[in-house]
């Protein structure tokens, strides 16, 4: 049986500037061994890892304009850090927990599990205990931070 590829433009949603390597997995065609190794040779310009320090796996999260760039087959973008945090986070002091877990494609167990660590600086309490309501608020400098000492490549 013959295998028809359609080529479809891929575009990432811009509300989602970190993509897990699960989905580089699936967009590249390679296996994670293979993407953690681009990770970290450079192939991917700018990577994290965000797991929690006691994790027993890694929780890889590639910028979305770097994947977009290899998918197209273009130059990796060379940019600076500062441009890197603009385009990840929003343009102020406070961020929201609910808000984390869409800009690093993560789930709110992991989000939560970070804040366990005390990965971020907490301002004020967090607003309700549990429910749809519920979240805490960073210090944007914290998550600055916290990415600046997770960077892969």
């Amino acid at each position: 049986m013959a295998v028809v590829q359609i080529e479809l433009p891929i575009e990432l949603p811009a509300q989602r500037p970190l993509v897990p390597a699960e989905a580089a997995i699936v967009l590249c065609d390679q296996d994670e061994r293979v993407i953690v190794e681009w990770c970290e040779s450079g192939v991917f310009s700018w990577s994290w890892d965000i797991a929690t320090p006691e994790a027993a796996r890694r929780e890889i999260r590639i910028w979305r304009s770097s994947l977009l760039a290899h998918l197209r087959n273009c130059k990796q973008p060379q940019v600076p850090w500062a441009f890197v945090v603009e385009d990840v986070l929003p343009q102020r002091e406070r961020i929201r927990s609910t808000e984390l877990e869409r800009l690093f494609s993560s789930s709110h167990d992991h989000v939560a599990s970070l804040f366990a660590w005390r990965v971020f600086e907490q301002l004020g309490d967090r607003l309700a205990e549990r429910g749809p309501n519920s979240y805490r608020v960073v210090s944007r400098k914290s998550v600055v931070e916290f990415l600046s000492g997770r960077r892969v490549s």
